[in-house]
């Protein structure tokens, strides 16, 4: 099965054309942008795919061994894999909004921004006074008040087989065009490949709370370009897609 969206932009100057293919033991995500402007057209994102697993700290990334990584924040998304019955304000309903708060701060159980974080800003005053009910998120500060290097932390990836127990959000460069992901709690694998983008993203929870979203456990994977931009030039076409292969259907 295949379905194709196609959008343009103002006075048709930019088309797009994304074009997802299901088949019996794949998936297929492909992006084919045209610039028909008179100026490079620079461009920034991502196809991100969230898998279900049994648990992230039984899930492996295997392939991307010395890989550059780079620490960012999670990429946004209005997507979340929500039960059945999270609407419900008791039992399973109940934890798992409490979890999603917790693993998303500022998003609800369906995916939605949450009132609290909707109002943000510079902080204007020299003596903040508290009377009124406020909940801030200084970004960039530990607790001490030291400036934070979650986002500065890179590296050269080390692991053969990484295991994605810990919570991590990284952007790898100079990364094999495909790796593979191994459930050891399904006995399940999928092989990960990539074209036209440079970059790949592995985004994992991370293990701790598990007990609160049990069979509705995940892990993220796309491919990006987000450390570098992709340039189009004027009059040209990109193209670029992700393929995930189950070898096991």
């Amino acid at each position: 099965m295949q379905v194709e969206l196609i959008n343009k932009g103002p006075d048709s100057k930019i088309g797009i054309k994304y074009i997802v293919t299901l088949e019996e033991d794949g998936l297929g995500s492909e992006l084919e942008i045209s610039n028909s402007n008179s100026l490079p057209l620079h461009m920034t994102g991502s196809i991100l795919t969230h898998v279900t697993v049994s648990s992230p700290e039984a899930t492996y990334a295997i392939g991307l061994e010395r890989s550059n990584y780079y620490s960012r924040l999670p990429f946004e998304s209005k997507f979340i894999l929500s039960p059945p019955d999270s609407s419900e304000e008791k039992g399973f309903g109940k934890i798992w909004k409490s979890s999603v708060r917790q693993l998303f701060p500022g998003l609800e159980a369906d995916g939605s921004q949450s009132d609290d974080e909707d109002m943000n800003g510079e902080e204007m005053d020299t003596y903040k006074q508290l009377k009124e009910r406020i909940s801030l998120v200084f970004p960039g500060l530990e607790a001490d008040g030291s400036q934070s290097d979650d986002e500065d932390m890179n590296g050269e990836e080390m692991d053969t087989y990484k295991q994605l127990k810990e919570r991590i959000s990284l952007v790898y460069t100079n990364a094999p065009r495909s790796f593979t992901l191994i459930d050891r709690g399904r006995r399940n694998s999928i092989l990960v490949g990539r074209n036209g983008f440079d970059e790949s993203y592995l985004y994992s929870p991370g293990s701790a709370g598990i007990e609160n979203y049990s069979k509705y456990a995940y892990i993220c994977v796309g491919q990006a370009a987000v450390l570098q931009p992709i340039v189009l030039k004027p009059e040209d076409v990109w193209k670029g897609g992700q393929y995930l292969h189950n070898p096991n259907l």
